[in-house]
């Protein structure tokens, strides 16, 4: 194989190699967080509230099972004790739960935050954006070229950045300072050799980068997509989550009155 030939082979895979990356970025970016913050206003936060709802309706129905097993407790005091040493054990057994529910509600919030960071762009400014962030990449991404420095590692993140916030004037900063010659750092091979070598690392780096993105696509917000996109499903999972939500708040009202029915029992 010629000169030209290997040169050529290594271009076309330090293209495929950025627009995969891109692509991955892209996705994780924004196509997930938003497809993920649709999710959490249609569907995500009424399932929340009733995985909410469950966990206390366990407790109520635990803390009644207790009082059922105190019955022989005819006194006050000892009652109070018994119920106290109940909701110790209630606080260890429900932890868990909470700490789930808690890591959930969390994930929601850090969604939300996300989002209401990135700015709102037409699709002719985010075209523009895409482009200025595949310049970068090109230039400046890890996984493209053999140049480690602290500097190309801050222009790097600071590129990143920008893409994940929308900054399209702060990325053309940031192209104009790498093409202006004052960042003195090695972005290609400078032999056939080298040529040959990061060729085959490519061969890798894409593999893996194929490899993410399909991941990414099987993950959560991507399967959820197509329940987004038909009005008449999400509508008939909203009823069935608040059929499921009143049936909970009414089991939890009917042990409420049970438990104060045991309690009163006690003299």
């Amino acid at each position: 194989m010629d000169s030209v030939s290997i040169v050529n082979g290594f271009n076309i895979k330090r293209m495929l190699l950025s627009s995969l990356i891109i692509e991955r970025e892209e996705l994780e970016s924004y196509i997930c967080p938003a497809l993920e913050r649709d999710y959490n206003e249609k569907l995500g936060r009424l399932e929340y509230s009733v995985a909410q709802t469950r966990c206390k309706l366990l407790r109520q129905r635990r803390r009644c099972e207790y009082l059922r097993a105190a019955s022989e407790y005819r006194r006050r005091a000892d009652l109070d004790r018994y119920i106290a040493r109940a909701e110790h054990q209630l606080d260890i057994e429900f932890a868990r739960m909470n700490e789930r529910l808690a890591a959930q509600k969390k994930r929601m919030d850090i969604i939300d935050a996300y989002i209401a960071a990135q700015r709102v762009m037409s699709d002719t400014e985010y075209d523009r954006l895409r482009r200025a962030y595949r310049s970068a990449v090109i230039m400046l991404h890890p996984e493209i070229i053999s140049d480690r420095s602290e500097t190309v590692s801050q222009l790097c993140g600071a590129a990143q950045n920008s893409y994940r916030t929308g900054d399209s004037a702060r990325l053309g900063l940031i192209n104009s300072f790498v093409n202006s010659g004052y960042l003195k750092y090695k972005a290609s091979p400078s032999d056939i050799p080298d040529y040959i070598g990061m060729s085959a690392v490519y061969d890798g780096r894409i593999s893996r980068e194929k490899e993410l993105i399909s991941k990414i696509r099987e993950s959560f917000p991507i399967i959820k997509r197509s329940l987004l996109d038909d009005d008449i499903r999400v509508a008939r999972r909203r009823r069935s989550l608040n059929d499921t939500l009143a049936g909970l708040d009414a089991s939890i009202d009917s042990l409420i009155e049970d438990e104060k029915r045991m309690t009163s029992d006690v003299t």
